[in-house]
């Protein structure tokens, strides 16, 4: 099954949120190559769902927003 860029973002975020900080952890957890994680990561910073400091990835509270409302569209689909 392919997933779609909102899958790949919600991987992530739930990545980002259970602990795993830093780039190679966050692709392994979400099953990306690194050149492909780097610009997601990249994306979601300029759209302020994360940000980076010190090498180390969290989620901004738009990012945990966006997680609760992708929650709630695959509870309905």
């Amino acid at each position: 099954m392919n997933r779609c860029r909102h899958d790949i973002i919600m991987d992530i975020l739930v990545s980002i949120s259970k602990g795993k900080r830093r780039l190679t952890e966050i692709c392994i957890a979400s099953n990306l190559p690194l050149d492909r994680g780097k610009s997601v990561l990249n994306d979601m910073i300029k759209r302020g769902l994360i940000s980076m400091k010190d090498g180390n990835f969290n989620i901004l509270p738009k990012g945990y927003s966006w997680m609760e409302i992708y929650r709630i569209l695959e509870e309905k689909s």
